[in-house]
């Protein structure tokens, strides 16, 4: 083919030759002897220079280049009788046998034994196929025998095939000027068929023949008639379209006909039709005219026998492909009837629809500015629309299709301003407080009260524009992303230059809101009410049956290297235990946990960070046998809970313990340096110095009670003078448990009464909306400046205890991960921030875990 489209020679030959391979053979047909030896000689010269050796010519007249042939050859399947000048199709099947085993395989490999592209004998084909699709229908296996209905329907249909084997086409069609095609379509519940025939002048006869026909089964799922008669008619324009392509007939008439009402209502008639009829309506109408079609009443309709199907007994009878008796008639006497279609038929594939009233004024974007979202760019399509249409008015040659001009920019900047003031400033409210006037241009300016000053025209009359109007935003925008995000102030005098806007701070702000670049830069953190404290904080339990751990350090010591101090603290009465590690290994944290268990009891349940010893001590607790553990020893198993990543506010019970021991220390030792021994000493003191801090309101009056403290609760008595035990009975023994278990009693009932009723719930902030699944945000890092934030995707809200959204689960370009709602920072347009507040105002800083360790945020307890 390239070698044929870059042959500059026989123009005529080329153009034959590229439609006459079909693989390594051509095929084609000339009118007489001197053109038949022309076209080989030429033929063989063009295909010589691309070293294809076109031999083995066969003919049936004798010319120069050829002998003539005789008998029957093949000529792609089809055997051509060379002596006759006929077409026929090849049947050769096997004769069925008595031990023959009829399967649905066996018939499909049958069937796809005949070969016949021009359809002669498609009537006589479509009983296997509609024997194969009931076969299927009934979920028949390849090699499972068939019942003996569908065995005795295929040897039949089999057994008659013979019959067609010697039936012949003429090979040559005569097409002339007076040539014309028709179309025949048809459709029953089985199948739907067409055909097409020529209907040619001939010495004053009116001859037809048949070209080609081609049927197909029904669709598996069932469609009503009307519906597979447009399917007929949709293969019968495609079918004569590709026959005008194959004779390279453009011109010639063609008529199309159908004996469904319905159908031809359809391709006839313009309405909103569901899906499926529109869709092959329109296929019908882009293939062929709507008026080319006509009706044909159904006994007269030769496509009949097509989608029906029959025995090759009465084809043979009917000679279907010789075309209907009275097309060879004169146009007068061919069937004429009206289309007449009951409402109820036609309508049942209209489209349904309901009405809905909707206010389109504000939400939908004028012509100009849609699917446009640069005011450049804006100007520059409407420039080129203008220019289109005065092309248009002129001579073809003087047509202009060069580069966009500065004055036709400027001509169509100006027709679009006068555009957009007419429609959205025709009201005189829309200025009652301006005054204003039309230039000699026809634009609408305002008089300010500078028009002495020596300064620009645009400046002193600036052009007036509507506030709530696209072209207004797409103009704003243009100038705010050319200034570098100019803030609000700045962005009011760029403009002011050339326009004044109506209540143009306001338009501004509503821009520049939406700028997701600036949104950047300023947009704050989600932020959620903060929650009540857990039960785990407000119940009634041991000492250090709950505790919450941190590590503070790192300290350095005299020629020893480093450690690190353990920090346990009650998450009830707020007491601590120190602890010290020379590493941040899970196993000298979890010697630190021992020491602490031997000396303060074991917790049930403890609270802490995401550190990996903390994770690497729960993993090597969890791999315990622990219903083993708990049936032998009766010892339960310690339940670990994390704080969420970067969350450290969700332990700020035991942050501010930290904070607290780091002041002691900073204010001990300064800048010394400590041995072991002395540093173990100073953390104890330190230890006993922060458990004795008052936790309730410490009174001037003497006659007070003194304050609750952490201490409290370590010792229950106070005194350390005890007396002889072998002094006392045990009436004695009794009386003192009973008396220290009152004292306990009564230090938790003023624990509850001044210290947990002072935990009142404060609800200053005002709250930002629930994050959304699906929303794009800004994954704050306190380690990283905001310009290096990742974007990352929502893909699971988590809610805490109170059924607020507290932790979400994000998806960036390196994965996934688990960040808190105060770590996101929403990018999208909606928001339950007042677009009326500046959006150049202070910018919120993000959560830096040193700065916030003193402040109890949303959530910092619901872990």
């Amino acid at each position: 083919m390239h070698l044929l489209e870059n042959c500059t020679e026989f123009y005529d030959v080329v153009q034959k030759l590229k439609h006459s391979f079909y693989v390594d053979n051509c095929l084609t047909g000339v009118h007489n002897v001197s053109e038949a030896e022309d076209f080989i000689e030429k033929a063989k010269l063009i295909m010589a220079k691309g070293c294809f050796n076109l031999r083995g010519w066969e003919s049936n007249v004798e010319c120069k280049h050829d002998s003539k042939h005789s008998g029957n050859t093949s000529v792609l399947g089809i055997i051509w009788n060379l002596d006759e000048d006929t077409l026929k199709c090849k049947i050769d099947f096997e004769i069925l046998s008595c031990e023959t085993k009829i399967t649905k395989r066996f018939i499909l490999s049958t069937v796809q034994k005949f070969y016949g592209p021009l359809g002669m004998l498609t009537p006589s084909t479509l009983l296997p196929k509609l024997i194969l699709q009931d076969l299927w229908k009934s979920h028949f296996s390849w090699e499972e025998e068939l019942p003996f209905t569908f065995v005795d329907k295929f040897s039949k249909w089999l057994n008659e095939m013979y019959l067609l084997k010697d039936v012949t086409l003429p090979r040559f069609m005569n097409f002339n000027e007076t040539s014309e095609l028709h179309v025949f379509v048809d459709a029953c519940k089985g199948a739907y068929a067409a055909c097409v025939f020529v209907r040619s002048e001939v010495e004053g006869e009116s001859k037809v023949r048949l070209i080609r026909a081609k049927n197909r089964v029904a669709p598996l799922k069932s469609l009503n008639i009307p519906r597979l008669e447009l399917m007929a008619c949709c293969i019968g324009a495609r079918l004569v379209n590709s026959v005008i392509k194959a004779i390279d007939a453009s011109s010639i008439k063609v008529t199309l006909w159908s004996d469904s009402t319905v159908a031809l209502w359809w391709i006839k008639e313009y309405g909103d039709w569901s899906v499926f009829v529109a869709n092959r309506v329109k296929e019908i109408r882009e293939l062929t005219g709507c008026y080319s079609w006509r009706h044909v009443p159904g006994n007269v309709n030769i496509s009949d026998l097509l989608s029906r199907g029959c025995t090759p007994q009465q084809m043979l009878n009917s000679k279907w492909w010789e075309g209907p008796s009275w097309l060879k008639e004169n146009p007068e006497s061919w069937p004429v009837s009206d289309i007449i279609c009951q409402p109820k038929e036609v309508d049942i594939e209209k489209r349904k629809r309901k009405l809905v009233n909707m206010n389109l004024t504000e939400d939908t974007p004028p012509w100009y500015a849609e699917r446009v979202s640069d005011y450049d760019k804006m100007i520059r399509v409407f420039t080129w629309i203008l220019r289109f249409v005065n092309n248009c008015k002129l001579v073809s040659g003087k047509c202009k299709d060069s580069e966009l001009s500065q004055s036709e920019i400027e001509y169509s900047e100006k027709k679009l301003i006068r555009l957009v003031q007419s429609y959205y400033l025709s009201d005189a409210k829309s200025s009652n407080f301006i005054e204003t006037f039309l230039d000699n241009e026809g634009i609408l300016r305002v008089k300010t009260k500078i028009i002495n000053r020596n300064d620009d025209r645009s400046f002193l009359y600036p052009i007036l524009l509507p506030e709530k109007c696209e072209f207004t935003k797409l103009l704003i925008r243009t100038v705010h992303r050319k200034n570098c995000h100019a803030g609000i102030q700045m962005m009011q005098c760029l403009l002011r230059e050339r326009y004044w806007i109506i209540r143009a701070r306001k338009a501004i702000k509503n821009v520049l809101y939406n700028c997701v670049i600036c949104k950047r830069f300023k947009v704050k953190s989600v932020s959620s009410e903060p929650t009540p404290l857990p039960p785990d904080r407000v119940t009634d339990c041991a000492l250090f049956e709950i505790v919450g751990i941190d590590l503070a350090g790192p300290l350095f010591l005299k020629n020893e290297g480093k450690v690190w101090i353990v920090l346990f603290t009650c998450a009830v009465y707020r007491a601590i235990h120190l602890e010290l590690v020379n590493s941040l290994s899970s196993d000298a944290f979890l010697l630190a946990l021992r020491r602490f268990i031997a000396r303060r009891g074991r917790p049930r349940t403890i609270y802490c960070d995401n550190g990996t010893n903390f994770r690497g001590a729960s993993n090597d607790l969890s791999k315990l046998n622990w219903s083993k553990i708990l049936k032998e020893t009766r010892t339960p198993k310690i339940f670990w809970k994390f704080t969420p990543p970067t969350a450290a506010w969700w332990g700020g019970r035991w942050e501010r313990l930290v904070r607290t021991l780091k002041d002691l220390l900073k204010r001990t030792l300064g800048k010394s340096v400590l041995t072991s021994n002395e540093l173990y000493t100073v953390i104890c003191d330190c230890e006993s110095i922060i458990n004795c801090r008052p936790l309730t309101y410490v009174s001037e009056n003497p006659e007070e009670l003194i304050p609750l403290t952490p201490s409290m609760f370590l010792i229950e008595n106070r005194s350390s003078n005890t007396g002889d035990i072998e002094q006392l009975n045990s009436s004695s023994l009794n009386k003192r448990i009973k008396y220290r278990s009152k004292l306990l009693k009564d230090l938790r009932q003023r624990f509850r009464k001044e210290y947990l009723i002072q935990l009142v719930q404060k609800h200053n902030e005002k709250h930002s909306r629930n994050p959304q699944v699906g929303e794009i945000v800004l994954v704050g890092d306190d380690n990283k400046k905001r310009l290096f934030w990742v974007l990352a995707k929502i893909i699971e809200l988590i809610p805490g205890r109170d059924g607020k959204i507290r932790t979400v689960k994000l998806k960036t370009q390196h994965g996934t991960v688990l960040r808190p709602i105060q770590h996101i920072y929403p990018l999208e347009i909606y928001s339950n921030q007042s677009v009326d507040k500046e959006p150049g105002g202070e910018e919120s800083n993000s959560h830096d875990v040193s700065d916030n360790k003193n402040k109890l945020l949303p959530g910092a307890d619901d872990v």
